[in-house]
């Protein structure tokens, strides 16, 4: 008993511990949803639980679901006489009254021991949808996709996926034909409007897009005209974007040089409402080739906003100009499904990913002339350094004038005698004969 405990907590914690790699392996949502509008022998046999789950394990292998992926299960179809269009498509509930909706996958065993399966389908599929006897009941095909979408609307993003797959159980057959136009037409009004059926899935397809992928198809029946089959459908964001032209940031993603390096140093935003930034990685790599990486995380408790700062030493810098990479991860922030992660790592979203070269400032100079060593950096920024030596070599430039100017002053100067008694002795022969006359 100890130990079916231990395992079942197991499995409820690991996911979760998992999903941090969700970042590098984009992971999915798979939701499957029934066809609950069918033709007698069709109902028999996705009433044949043991049937049923061998094909759709088959799609899930395919799909390769891992620890990190979600499943979720629909019943999809409705009454002529329902009075309102989200019973279309209804999120299956538990044995507990929860609904089974973007359940860790860990197997189909696991999922659906959770639940009862005559329950899941009879009760709540079958007998919901023609609970009014013979008026009805209706799969309304062209909104079986973007409604089963619909009720797996998430409003917190705290769950997402970075691809969603539809796994349809029906016999695809319209509701008035092979004419799809005319298929909500068969539901009489006033009790549901047309006007906004068309104007709901019009609204989902401006967001997302559904391909067939027909490589999954499984085929369960051929009684009737049209098979009773699994369809899956990928489910695409409609608008293919790109990183800049989401998120905000400067264009030499404000480098500048500091002691020891550089240092990029830089708020950015968000600049479309579609979208919400999950992550935002910058990374670049040093001379041995090891990646070097800062990054923002929006679920990050510790978070001071929207800014970057990051520090690239020296010794990881070969020559003027540094290589840079750019990831941006993306909530597509809509209000049909609002749980899709654009993931760079994926095929779909490589426009997310980017490569730049920044050109670095290698020299710090007073003057623009005279280098200025690391050393010698009293502040960490270099404009304060530059202005600081700027301001010291001016003054050691204005000390050396002055002290050249009174160094050629001295040599200058004229001489100035320090007594105050002047003697000359003049030599002349006119002057000595005149004295020896006079003697005479």
């Amino acid at each position: 008993m100890k130990t079916n405990v231990f395992v079942f907590l197991l499995l409820l914690v690991f996911p979760i511990e998992m999903r941090g790699d969700i970042y590098t392996r984009p992971n999915k949502h798979v939701i499957i949803s029934f066809d609950t509008a069918l033709p007698d022998k069709y109902r028999d046999c996705l009433l044949d639980q043991t049937f049923i789950l061998s094909k759709l394990q088959t799609v899930i292998d395919q799909l390769k679901l891992t620890n990190e992926d979600y499943i979720s299960f629909v019943n999809f179809g409705i009454s002529k006489y329902s009075n309102n269009l989200n019973e279309l498509a209804r999120t299956i509930m538990d044995k507990n009254g929860k609904p089974m909706s973007w359940i860790p996958y860990q197997s189909l065993q696991y999922v659906l021991a959770r639940a009862d399966w005559l329950d899941m389908i009879q009760k709540q599929g079958i007998d919901f949808t023609s609970r009014h006897g013979s008026q009805g009941p209706y799969s309304i095909i062209t909104g079986s996709k973007p409604y089963t979408l619909l009720s797996q609307r998430v409003e917190t993003q705290e769950r997402f996926a970075c691809m969603t797959y539809l796994i349809l159980f029906t016999d695809d057959s319209y509701n008035g034909g092979d004419d799809i136009n005319k298929e909500f037409s068969k539901m009489a009004p006033p009790n549901l409007n047309n006007v906004e059926f068309l104007k709901t899935c019009r609204k989902v397809s401006s967001y997302y897009n559904f391909y067939y992928e027909p490589s999954f198809t499984q085929i369960l029946s051929n009684i009737y005209e049209n098979k009773y089959q699994i369809m899956v459908f990928n489910v695409m964001p409609a608008s293919n974007t790109s990183l800049t032209s989401v998120v905000n940031y400067p264009a030499n993603l404000g480098i500048r040089r500091i002691k020891g390096g550089y240092r990029m140093d830089f708020d950015f935003s968000c600049g479309d409402s579609d979208y919400l930034i999950q992550r935002f990685r910058i990374s670049y790599k040093d001379m041995s080739g090891r990646e070097k990486y800062v990054q923002y995380d929006r679920d990050d408790v510790e978070s001071t906003g929207q800014h970057i700062t990051f520090d690239i030493p020296h010794s990881d810098i070969e020559g003027d100009s540094l290589e840079i990479d750019l990831k941006g991860w993306l909530i597509q922030n809509d209000d049909v499904y609002g749980a899709v992660l654009l993931n760079p790592n994926s095929d779909d979203f490589q426009r997310l990913h980017l490569t730049t070269k920044i050109r670095l400032q290698n020299d710090v100079k007073a003057f623009g002339i005279i280098p200025i060593p690391d050393f010698v950096w009293i502040f960490n920024d270099f404009h304060s350094v530059i202005m600081l030596w700027n301001i010291i070599w001016a003054l050691i430039i204005v000390a050396l004038m002055i002290y050249a100017q009174r160094a050629l002053s001295k040599k200058m100067a004229l001489y100035i005698p320090t007594n105050n008694v002047i003697s000359m002795n003049v030599k002349s022969s006119s002057n000595e004969q005149s004295v020896s006359d006079d003697n005479k």
